[in-house]
Formats: structure tokens, C-alpha cells, sequence
């Protein structure tokens, strides 16, 4: 039984150092890694303390909840007998589970300032793929294998902020080393070129620094010292992109065109005005179960024209660079409703968990993970999405079961506590 238990500790790492480490290297394959990882966890559930556990957590319930109405809804909108298989693009939702039950036993263990360390390794990690883009392949903007440029900009900001959850828990003078998170996360996103996400940290900026201010644990001159250090690293890194001379400095005048002058605006622009303006319509058209996740292509189409959209787009496949509206558009109400509870699940769980040394951590870590798929899936697709989708259902459980203090549980015996 112990050695079982072992055994399943070392998935767990070894799932944990493929999201981290393979994300931008290999884009959609390292998910089906990870999921395929996650479900050789599945057995943990057969133990009847590890059960209690996971179906005990509010966030766990809620995403399954999810998964069930998407599920449901692509049933009733079926055009074909396959369309019901596009809920597996949510499965990672279910798979979430056993991950979060031996994140419970990893922190029981004391693990959870080694999972900060691996996520900031990580965020390195995803750094030096986007320099090897440039350098050695030649690449205008670093995409990664297997992936986007979009793609490997969030996954760098997720591990930046998980990374820097580690300087919330310890008082020592080395911790300010887990706010290179977030600045090499910066770098990474300057180099993949994509602005939605580098829209992203003014306000986990603003985050960070209301968690820096509300910990009462931290004497005051440390808490300035915190803020300046943030601050000068934004500083630093605005100054990196209005020098750079790319599509990433002319951000700002972007924004003030889209907002005034919408003929003023770039093609990438006004592209998505155009889809955002398509998917707002159709949403309208069905706007209680949607045309399921199978038809969105489809019944775009009957809107925008094809052939301006032929080597990125095709009668299968096709998004909306909008969250809310690809769920709105692929089902509805219940979509939309799913959105806002995959947003709000995480929250629920963190406010319903202990109040330990690891809590004020442990809210920063889901407060900003929350805001940052917010803010990037204005622009972009993240629920439906292989990676950015496992990446999600997977850090949440990571964050919200591993940042813990080590307090004993009984998996075996059916003893929870």
C-alpha cells in the first residue's frame, strides 16, 4: 500500500514537471501527456480517505457540473452522431480530480514550496523555448512546437504567477528570487509577440501588490521593498517593449484606435471586431443551447467568408478570439452559464479552505490565475482549447491542493480531514 502510494507521488511530479516544462515545447502533445498522466492517477479514487477528499472539494463538483451540462447541451444541439465526442475537449475538467487528491498529499508531505520552485524552473524553461525560436529557428515570433504564439504567452504568464506564490509563504531574504516568475514570464511574452496577453499584467500587477499590502504577516519596509521591486520589474519590462520596435510597441495606439477609431485600427484588429460582431449575432439566433461545439465553424461561416480566412480556419475548425462568445455561440446560455462557473469554481474552493500559513498564498495564486484567463480569453480561446484548457483544470488543482500546510490525512483508511 505504501509503495502505491509512492508510485502515485511520482506521477504526480512527473505530471507536474510535463505541464511545466513541456507546455511550450510541445504544445497540444504535452496536454494529452498530461491528461493521459492524470488519468493513470484515477486508482487513487478507489481509496476511500482520497475520495472523500476530491468530491468533498466545491471546486472539483463545480467542474464536473460543468463538464455535464457541455456534455449534455453538444448531445441535444447534434448534427452527426460524432459531435458528442467534442466534450472531451472539457474531459480534462473530470481529470482534474485525482490530481487535486495527491496535490492533498503532496502538501501533507511538505511539498508545496518544492511545486513554486518547479513552476518557476518552468517559466525558465518556457523562456529558453522562445529564445531557441528566434536564435536557432528563425522564427519572427516564438510559437513553440506544436503550438501558437498565444498559446505559449499564457502558459508563460500561468507559470510566472505560480511561481511567484512562493514569496508569499517564506520570510526569507532569497524568497524575492520567485518574483523572477513574473519577469521572465514578461520576456517570454514579449518574445511570442502577443498582445492580448501582455495586456494581462498591469492588472496582476495591481493584484500582487493589494496581497502585497494585505499581508499582516510582513513588517511594513519589507512590504515597500516588495512593491518597489515589482514595480521596477514592470518598469523594466515596459521599457523592453516600447523599445523593441515590434507589433508589441505599438500596443497602446492599437487600444486607442479600437476604442475611437475602429477604421484606424490593424488587420489583426479588426479581425476580431469582425468576429466578435459574427458571434454576438449568432448568439442571438440560438441563444438558449447554442449549435454545439461540432457546428461553430459552420454556422460562422454563414456569416464571415471562408475563403479570407483559408490556412488558419476550416469548415471544421474555427473560434470567435473570445471565450464568452465561443461558448455562447457552441452552447448557448448553458455556455455561458459554464463560463462564469469555470471562472468562479476556483474561488469557491480557495474561500473554503483552511485558513493556514499557506491561505494568503493559496488565494493570490487562484485570484490571479482567475483574472489572467479573464483578461487573455477577451482576445483569444482558452475553454475548448487543448492546453490552455488542461493548463487551467490542471494548476488550479495543483495550486488549490498543494499549497497547503503539511497537515495528516489518512488516504487508505477513509479517514479525511
Amino acid at each position: 500500500m505504501v509503495a502505491g502510494m509512492a508510485i502515485f507521488q511520482a506521477v504526480w511530479w512527473v505530471l507536474v514537471a510535463v505541464l511545466a516544462f513541456a507546455g511550450a515545447a510541445a504544445g497540444g502533445l504535452s496536454s494529452l501527456v498530461v491528461n493521459l498522466l492524470g488519468i493513470a492517477l484515477l486508482p487513487i479514487l478507489l481509496r476511500a480517505g482520497s475520495r472523500r477528499i476530491a468530491f468533498g472539494e466545491p471546486m472539483l463538483v463545480l467542474f464536473g457540473l460543468c463538464w455535464l451540462a457541455l456534455a449534455a447541451d453538444f448531445v441535444l444541439t447534434a448534427r452527426q452522431p460524432h459531435d458528442f465526442v467534442f466534450a472531451g475537449n472539457f474531459v480534462t475538467l473530470l481529470i482534474a480530480t485525482p490530481v487535486y487528491a495527491l496535490a492533498r498529499r503532496i502538501a501533507e508531505r511538505g511539498g508545496a514550496l518544492r511545486v513554486a520552485w518547479l513552476m518557476l524552473a518552468g517559466a525558465v524553461s518556457t523562456l529558453g523555448v522562445c529564445v531557441f525560436d528566434l536564435t536557432i529557428r528563425h522564427l519572427d515570433r516564438a510559437a513553440g512546437f506544436f503550438s501558437a504564439p498565444a498559446i505559449v504567452a499564457r502558459l508563460a504568464i500561468a507559470l510566472g504567477l505560480a511561481a511567484s506564490v512562493g514569496y508569499f509563504r517564506t520570510q526569507r531574504p532569497w524568497r524575492y528570487v520567485f518574483l523572477l516568475g513574473p519577469l521572465v514570464s514578461g520576456a517570454a511574452v514579449l518574445l511570442t509577440g502577443t498582445r492580448g496577453a501582455l495586456i494581462a499584467f498591469p492588472p496582476l500587477f495591481v493584484v500582487f501588490v493589494a496581497f502585497v499590502l494585505f499581508d499582516r504577516r510582513e513588517p511594513h519596509p519589507r512590504r515597500q521593498a516588495a512593491i518597489f521591486a515589482a514595480a521596477a520589474l514592470v518598469l523594466i519590462g515596459l521599457a523592453l517593449v516600447l523599445l523593441s520596435g515590434t507589433r508589441m510597441s505599438d500596443l497602446a495606439q492599437v487600444v486607442v484606435d479600437a476604442l475611437f477609431g475602429i477604421g484606424k485600427v490593424d488587420g489583426a484588429t479588426r479581425e476580431r471586431l469582425q468576429f466578435y460582431s459574427a458571434g454576438w449575432t449568432l448568439f442571438w439566433q440560438s441563444p438558449w443551447l447554442g449549435y454545439g461545439w461540432a457546428n461553430i465553424a459552420p454556422v460562422a461561416f454563414t456569416i464571415l467568408k471562408e475563403a479570407d480566412y483559408q490556412g488558419r480556419f476550416s469548415p471544421g475548425f474555427f473560434h470567435f478570439h473570445n471565450d464568452l462568445i465561443n461558448m455562447g455561440v457552441g452552447a448557448g446560455a448553458i455556455g455561458i452559464a459554464v463560463y462564469f462557473t469555470l471562472l468562479a469554481a476556483p474561488l469557491v474552493g480557495v474561500w473554503r479552505s483552511p485558513r493556514d500559513t499557506w491561505f494568503h498564498a493559496r488565494l493570490y495564486a487562484l485570484v490571479a490565475l482567475v483574472l489572467l484567463y479573464v483578461i487573455t480569453g477577451l482576445t483569444d480561446i482558452s475553454f475548448g482549447w487543448d492546453l490552455p484548457t488542461t493548463s487551467y483544470a490542471m494548476l488550479c488543482a495543483i495550486l488549490l491542493g498543494a499549497l497547503r500546510d503539511p497537515v495528516p490525512l489518512e488516504f487508505a483508511a477513509g479517514h479525511a480531514t
